[in-house]
């Protein structure tokens, strides 16, 4: 199991339409790399904050976590092959 695709809108700094983020990934070890303040650490929490692995408080999401005024958190996340039956 891995995960294929992350698309991120909404969350930190990152937007909604045109300013989302959409990840693909391969099989293997995957890294991410990026000047300061680009948005790795905000790569990790959406994911850590999709599949609920920590407490819901560690990540502080408030209003102002938002980029717009009626922003919706919109985290989705691709694991091909799965097999949930």
């Amino acid at each position: 199991m891995y995960l294929s695709k992350l698309y991120i809108s909404g969350f930190r700094q990152f937007g909604q339409g045109d300013a989302a983020v959409e990840l693909t990934f391969q099989p293997g070890v995957t890294a991410l790399i990026g000047k300061n303040d680009s948005g790795k650490t905000a790569i990790i929490d959406a994911i850590r904050y999709a599949l609920l692995s920590r407490d819901q408080m560690y990540f502080k999401v408030q209003p102002e976590s938002c980029c717009h005024v009626n922003c919706l958190h919109l985290l989705h996340l691709t694991f091909p092959n799965m097999d949930f039956g």
